[in-house]
């Protein structure tokens, strides 16, 4: 199953992002999400009481589960791609913060909720809160500013990647003691907020950690951590072009993700001292000058498609 069979969001009046990169429609606000029939009373966020076990970090507290419309409480800003088609939002009572939304269907949907709603660490990009409306629901998510695939055209420095290793092996060290695999550690789920804090997307589709699959992650951070030293990669080949261009200890920790577990990783001299997360933050202001991105703002303002060092401006 391909990353984006995984997570199909589709916002209520707008068409689904496809392969071929189409932009959706956004919904401006309530008042355009389509009526649902066969209602004897009008939707209301009433809470859903479904039951979890939450885990010591979350307290007494889980994340809340609505019923009723997102569009009640949030209004549509614009739409891109940063782990997956997403919407970024804000409160309609507006303030400073922005969110961001994405959905899947209501088929199947009680093992992704579990994880969503289980499963807490400062490295897995935190939910809000999740409506339930019109057989889909709609998590309401922390802001990130941009995903590891950025990176790959403002390389980092040693000192960068380390700090980006050091908190995703945090994340997979988390997910192996709750006895999980992520199955999709790549650039593209590896998101940043502005004070460059990693955040794992999509860990709502991990599944049961296996002798099959039990280095799966490790492996995958491999990959990901060769594209970040060579502005991209051939998959599947881990070696190095230019090996002179790092220290052995970044040389010697990139071999070891085809064998290490997370915590053996973690004991490596690459990671030794690591960095704080606060050296990553000019690199995430510098991926959002360097990035393509590929964005549609509100139905009432014409799409625009921003380039790599040039604003193109399009109407549809």
């Amino acid at each position: 199953m391909t990353e984006k069979q995984k997570r199909n969001t589709v916002f209520p009046g707008s068409d689904p992002w496809t392969g071929n990169r189409k932009r959706p429609k956004l919904v401006d606000s309530k008042d355009e999400v389509p009526s649902v029939s066969g209602l004897s009373r009008p939707l209301t966020n009433r809470l859903i009481d479904i039951p979890i076990k939450p885990l010591s970090s979350y307290g007494a507290v889980p994340i809340p589960l609505l019923e009723g419309s997102p569009w009640n409480h949030y209004q549509s800003c614009y739409s891109l791609e940063l782990g997956g088609p997403i919407a970024v939002v804000r409160k309609i009572s507006a303030t400073k913060d922005l969110f961001t939304m994405h959905s899947f269907s209501s088929s199947g949907a009680d093992k992704k909720l579990y994880m969503l709603r289980q499963l807490k660490h400062a490295n897995l990009l935190a939910s809000l809160e999740i409506f339930s409306f019109q057989d889909a629901h709609y998590v309401i998510s922390e802001h990130t500013e941009v995903s590891c695939e950025e990176f790959i055209v403002a390389r980092p420095d040693e000192i960068q990647l380390a700090a980006i290793i050091r908190q995703v092996i945090d994340a997979i060290s988390y997910l192996v003691s709750q006895n999980l695999v992520h199955g999709s550690i790549t650039c593209s789920n590896i998101l940043l907020t502005k004070d460059g804090v990693i955040k794992i997307a999509n860990y709502e589709n991990s599944t049961e950690r296996s002798s099959e699959n039990a280095f799966e992650d490790v492996k995958a951070l491999g990959q990901v951590m060769k594209q970040l030293m060579e502005k991209g990669t051939v998959k599947g080949r881990l070696g190095l072009r230019q090996p002179s261009d790092w220290s052995q200890e970044a040389v010697d920790f990139l071999s070891l993700t085809m064998t290490a577990s997370p915590t053996k990783l973690a004991e490596h001299p690459f990671l030794e001292n690591s960095p704080q997360c606060h050296e990553l933050v000019w690199l995430v202001s510098l991926a959002q000058r360097t990035a393509y991105w590929f964005y549609s703002v509100s139905a009432r303002a014409k799409t625009r498609t921003q380039y790599k060092h040039a604003a193109v401006i399009s109407s549809e």
